[in-house]
């Protein structure tokens, strides 16, 4: 797979995989982490895939949390306390 569009379209990807496994009613979260993880290491390769582990697992557990309403994001509050976003 090309590195650039990798690049592009992990997250795209991940979240896309998520979709799909959760709609696998008979598995646990830790299980669909899991699938998720190992669908991802075939799309990357090996190198790339170690590069991103790390990223890939943090990103799932925020997506799920963000999912369950048990993290909330205020992109205006961020937007007024820092003052590099405009």
């Amino acid at each position: 797979m090309n590195n650039n569009l990798v690049n592009e379209d992990i997250i795209e990807t991940v979240v896309h995989l998520m979709e799909q496994a959760q709609r696998m009613i008979d598995k646990t979260g830790i299980e669909k982490k899991y699938i998720v993880m190992k669908e991802v290491k075939k799309i990357l390769g090996e190198e790339s895939y170690e590069r991103y582990q790390f990223f890939i697992e943090i990103f799932i557990d925020f997506t799920i949390k963000v999912s369950h309403g048990k993290f909330k994001i205020n992109l205006k509050k961020i937007k007024n306390k820092f003052c590099c976003y405009s």
